[in-house]
């Protein structure tokens, strides 16, 4: 097997602290007595870079007198942290546990070790049963069944031959059901990508899929995993319409529902149970109408985080934890858009302590996380932390929504203003002009903002006449708002809001506090 440079560098660069410490034990251990192996060396010079670079690796793998084989060292790393990984997950990998025991009971076979391969082949088909792994389930019964022919276990022949035919079909039904709605959940999935690389939405062919019989009720769905295909259909489907209707609400409460109704496996579905709960997060957030939704988007960050806490070692694995961040990530979205910074400030201070499992989350979660950070901090007016993760922002190199990258432009020109850098405000709004028109995304409502900064404010000459600025662009952004429905922007940041808190000469974060409970009311 040739592996490929880059995929090495971004499987080691994707490993927690915890599993790259077994690594090196298990490496060490397994090395007494002889010099450090070349393939430990290349682990250690790659986990230190902060981009591949195989020329700088070549270079010192030579001076420290490991260049042989580089390529054979390479490989055999990439094994070898494959191997380790699986170890340090199998104990919460059901599919890895299942095909351990899989083959471990036809080997046994294979050898005429019947008894040992039975007891092998019942323990895996009752951690299948457990969760519903049909696919595992028609092959195991396979196994079984050609350990009943073997003559051994006649009663149990007997017993299979007027109950357990009965059970394999329904294990395919199962199965089948399963495949067909996983076929509808991934041509929605599909029609997502599309979406946000064409820019387009192919509505029509999102009714039809939404229209199979398959999708009009949840009894259709015959398993669990049948279920989380069902829903998340629908999700995708919600999602590419707009939907977030009382009927899309109930919908997500009724899947949250269902995984809670059994409360002895929820500990196995947390990944799923997460992402219910911040699918029915992202409803409420976005549907001002629906009541209440303040105080339940509060109570479901509080049933969240008392979850995850109440989780076994075993139950909070590298993915459910990342997962986990990601969730916290979009309530915080939440309660920056409800107005609510009491909040905000919680869920920060919780991110904070599982800031290890960052570099797990996709790119655009990142940014997403920055942008937060930086909005919290802004509003509690720590301004100079603000500009911190405006700038790791700005920095980024994912193709991050260009929105967020704009908004990030006029940030910077707010945090200067606030402080007190009125000699940067010029070549920072020039740069920030150049990035809007060479990205398309110069209106009236970013030329507004940007002359606030270099020829309204500069021209003031006392707090009146800035407060008078304020008022004036505040005017503008209303008569724009008014004329174009939505400006973009204002779904990302209340800019109104902080004009306001100019204009009164009040904390942005009064101003937010006060709103906000307006607007709940």
């Amino acid at each position: 097997m040739k592996t490929p440079s880059d995929e090495l560098f971004v499987l080691i660069k994707g490993m927690n602290a915890h599993e790259k410490r077994i690594f090196k034990l298990n490496s060490t251990k397994n090395n007494i007595g002889s010099q450090s192996k070349t393939y430990l060396r290349i682990f250690d010079i790659i986990n230190r870079q902060k981009k591949y670079n195989e020329k700088e690796l070549i270079l010192k793998l030579k001076e420290s007198g490991g260049a042989l084989n580089f390529s054979k060292s390479k490989n055999y790393l990439f094994k070898a942290l494959l191997d380790c990984l699986a170890v340090c997950h199998s104990h919460s990998n059901t599919s890895f546990n299942l095909r351990t025991l899989i083959s471990q009971a036809e080997l046994l076979f294979s050898k005429g070790l019947l008894k040992t391969a039975m007891k092998l082949i019942v323990k895996a088909r009752k951690i299948a049963l457990q969760n519903e792994s049909y696919a595992y389930l028609n092959i195991i019964n396979n196994i079984y069944l050609n350990i009943l022919l073997s003559g051994l276990y006649s009663k149990d022949l007997k017993k299979y031959t007027e109950k357990g035919i009965a059970e394999s079909i329904n294990y395919v039904d199962h199965l089948k059901n399963h495949l067909e709605l996983k076929n509808l959940q991934m041509r929605m999935f599909q029609l997502c990508h599309e979406s946000q690389v064409k820019g387009t939405t192919d509505l029509q062919e999102v009714k039809k899929i939404l229209r199979s019989p398959l999708l009009s009720s949840p009894e259709m769905a015959i398993s669990y995993p049948s279920k989380i295909s069902y829903y998340n259909a629908h999700y995708a489907g919600a999602l590419l319409l707009g939907d977030n209707s009382e009927r899309e609400y109930a919908r997500k409460k009724e899947w949250l529902h269902y995984l809670e109704s059994d409360k002895n496996k929820l500990e196995l579905r947390a990944e799923s149970y997460l992402i219910a709960i911040s699918g029915l997060t992202l409803t409420l957030q976005s549907n001002p109408a629906l009541p209440y939704r303040e105080e339940e988007v509060g109570s479901l960050y509080n049933r969240t985080t008392n979850y995850y806490s109440g989780l076994s070692s075993r139950g909070k694995t590298n993915h459910v934890s990342i997962t986990y961040l990601h969730i916290l990530v979009n309530f915080m979205s939440a309660f920056l858009k409800m107005g609510m910074p009491s909040e905000v400030l919680n869920v920060m201070n919780e991110i904070k302590l599982h800031e290890a499992y960052k570099e797990g989350l996709k790119e655009t979660t990142k940014i997403l996380l920055y942008n937060n950070f930086f909005t919290g901090y802004f509003i509690n007016k720590q301004f100079r932390e603000a500009l911190r993760w405006l700038t790791k922002i700005i920095h980024s190199k994912s193709d991050s929504w260009i929105e967020i990258q704009s908004d990030a432009r006029r940030f910077l020109l707010m945090i200067h203003y606030e402080l007190g850098n009125y000699d940067l405000l010029v070549s920072v709004a020039k740069n920030a002009k150049r990035f809007m028109i060479k990205n398309n995304y110069y209106n009236e409502f970013e030329k507004a903002m940007i002359d606030l900064f270099v020829k309204d404010l500069p021209a003031a000459e006392n707090k009146k006449e800035e407060a008078e600025a304020f008022k004036s662009l505040r005017q503008k952004i209303g008569a724009l708002n008014k004329k174009n429905k939505q400006i973009p922007a204002l779904r990302n940041f209340n800019y109104i809001w902080w004009l306001d808190s100019k204009i009164e000469d009040r904390p942005f974060i009064e101003i937010i506090k006060m709103k906000g409970e307006t607007v709940r009311s």
